[in-house]
């Protein structure tokens, strides 16, 4: 049996972490809406945020000005050294909708990197529409930038007309490649 100092010592520790773990969770929730527990993720704290490799997603996807019924949105994401797929149709009004897709576990005190991609297949063809680096793990946190904060937590909803060169916005915390645009101004274009 362990001599009672180290007993101690170790009971002490873990009170600690307890502590801080539930002070951080507190001050994350008041400070500012990127840090882990915040109020988009009710459940963060000592467990850890949920992850979210992508956002629910509504779009509609155009060529030459007309919608685009019957073609295949691929959306990957790569994280931690695993690949994740999932796809939609499109339409007959071009529209499709992908669901949240949730990553394995929950993330504690790390960095969370996660590459996205979406592309959009239609008789041979293939056009990227998005191409991005999530740095966040909770839901809605892609299109965060530091000119307006409250565009943390909206959720993805776009249009993209396939004839329309990809462009460059500046986010937060990332760059999106994409031809899309969304109903609000987001980021800045770069070259």
């Amino acid at each position: 049996m362990p001599p009672k100092k180290y007993m101690i010592i170790a009971l002490v520790t873990v009170v600690l972490v307890l502590v801080v773990g539930t002070l951080y969770s507190r001050y994350a929730a008041q400070s500012s809406p990127l840090v882990v527990g915040g109020e988009n993720d009710k459940e963060a704290g000592l467990l850890g945020q949920k992850i979210v490799l992508f956002s629910a997603v509504n779009g509609v996807i155009t060529l030459d000005q007309k919608p685009l019924a019957g073609a295949r949105v691929t959306r990957t994401v790569e994280w931690k050294d695993e690949t994740y797929k999932d796809e939609a149709t499109t339409s007959a009004s071009g529209s499709f909708h992908l669901p949240e897709m949730p990553g394995p576990g929950r993330i504690v005190l790390a960095e969370f990197v996660a590459s996205q991609l979406m592309e959009v297949e239609y008789q041979d063809q293939k056009w990227l529409i998005w191409r991005m680096v999530k740095r966040e793990a909770g839901p809605n946190r892609e299109l965060v930038d530091d000119n307006n904060w409250e565009s943390a937590g909206t959720p993805i909803e776009f249009s993209c007309e396939l004839s329309t060169p990809t462009r460059k916005i500046k986010l937060l915390l990332s760059v999106l490649r994409t031809n899309c645009q969304f109903p609000a101004e987001i980021g800045e274009a770069i070259k």
